[in-house]
């Protein structure tokens, strides 16, 4: 399904990336990729495109609840992904954690769920709070065209045009660590770069 949610955007949905030589160039040395969560095609396409195009592992931060859900609960475990609480508060095991501090790529989408409208909404810190604990930058994604393909409410996708635009990189102070309203501050600055480039 992951492979297929590729073969989705790059053929019936046009799919676009810009921005990705900046992004490639810091491969090496690993991020934190924050993106808009639109849709259900959100996390299957970029964890195939960073499995498949660029041959790197991305790994996503996933709520607890979708552990229970008869469909994406294999996936998500397939993916290798990391269990969170549901209100995305906190990393559940030390299992967990461990494996996030390792993985030179991860994955979140600040918002904790998926859009209403098609627009970003309100996010927690825990991208910025990630990101000056591990010691990396955070990489802006945003997914234009996404919830036009497969909005919460639908039960199949349908085809639309999409793009999937990386922003230059956000270096996130230490202090983010135990300063929440520096978090926040930073948090804000993220979804601002990443709504600055939804079509």
């Amino acid at each position: 399904m992951m492979r297929a949610s590729l073969a989705w955007f790059f053929g019936p949905c046009r799919g676009r990336i810009e921005g990705e030589d900046a992004m490639l160039r810091l491969l090496p040395t690993g991020f934190i990729l924050a993106a808009n969560h639109a849709s259900y095609l959100d996390w299957m396409v970029l964890h195939a495109l960073f499995h498949h195009r660029y041959r790197a592992s991305l790994v996503f931060v996933a709520k607890n609840a979708l552990y229970r859900h008869r469909l994406w609960a294999p996936l998500i475990t397939e993916s290798h992904s990391v269990r969170v609480a549901d209100d995305g508060a906190s990393i559940l095991d030390r299992a967990g954690f461990r494996e996030l501090r390792r993985a030179p790529l991860i994955g979140i989408f600040p918002e904790g769920t998926r859009s209403h409208d098609g627009r970003p909404g309100p996010a927690h810190s825990g991208a910025a709070s990630m990101a000056a604990r591990f010691g990396k930058p955070v990489v802006p994604a945003s997914l234009s065209g996404f919830f036009r393909t497969w909005p919460r409410h639908r039960v199949f996708p349908r085809p639309a045009s999409c793009a999937i635009t990386f922003g230059q990189a956000i270096e996130i102070p230490r202090e983010c660590r135990h300063d929440q309203a520096l978090a926040a501050e930073h948090t804000l600055e993220i979804m601002r770069r990443i709504a600055a480039n939804i079509e």
